[in-house]
Parts: C-alpha cells; sequence; structure tokens
C-alpha cells in the first residue's frame, strides 16, 4: 500500500493513500499517519481517493486518531472516500461530517477555517 507524504509551504501534511486499506495493511498506514500527527497543533489531510476497499478494523483506526489529534489540538481530515467508506466511517464516529470532505482541496480550507475559529 503506496503512501505519498509531503509537507506544503502552509505547513499541511498531506498523505495520500493507494489500494487496500486493510489490518494487513494497517501497520503501514499507522506508522505514516503518526508521525504526521507526533507535532501539537498539526494540520494533516489524508487523500483516500485511490483507496479501493477500507475494512472496519481501518476505520476505527482513523476516528481514532482523529480523536488523538483534536486532544493535541491538531486537525485532521479525510478527504476522496467512496460512499461505503464514509459509511463505515459513521458507524464509529458521530462527527463524521467534521471530519470527511469531498475533495483535498475542500479538506484543506476545512482545516484553515478551523484553525481561524480556534485562535479567536
Amino acid at each position: 500500500m503506496p503512501i505519498n507524504r509531503f509537507k506544503t509551504d502552509e505547513g499541511f501534511i498531506i498523505l495520500r493513500v493507494e489500494d487496500k486499506l486493510v489490518a494487513s495493511t494497517l501497520a503501514t498506514l499507522k506508522n505514516s499517519l503518526d508521525l504526521a500527527i507526533a507535532d501539537t497543533n498539526h494540520k494533516v489531510a489524508v487523500n483516500l481517493e485511490k483507496v479501493n476497499a477500507m475494512d472496519s478494523i481501518v476505520a476505527g483506526f482513523l476516528v481514532s486518531r482523529y480523536k488523538a489529534s483534536s486532544k493535541k489540538n491538531g486537525t485532521l481530515a479525510l478527504c476522496g472516500l467512496s460512499p461505503a467508506m464514509k459509511k463505515l466511517l459513521g458507524e464509529f464516529c458521530e462527527e463524521i461530517e467534521d471530519i470527511v470532505y469531498k475533495t483535498e482541496e475542500e479538506a484543506l480550507t476545512a482545516i484553515v477555517q478551523k484553525e481561524e475559529k480556534n485562535n479567536r
């Protein structure tokens, strides 16, 4: 499962994930995502547009990292999910609309808006 990671000039970390997100590939995702959210006040977007399958173990993991991210005053957003993946995540998280965005651009915009709201 390839994960392309890069940091923008604005300080966003973007992870673009491909292929399947299932229990057998969780370690790779865990390492990449845990590194991305390690710093306080992080701004991370995970693009799942090229993911063709996700199981409940990974969905639960993503929700747990969203919650851990919030505790560190960071922001984690997911984008590019299929309707089935979004529905699966919704089974683990009531705040699904605060996490999932259609495009990477929408996710990054939402991160900026959340950051501005928190700084008021």
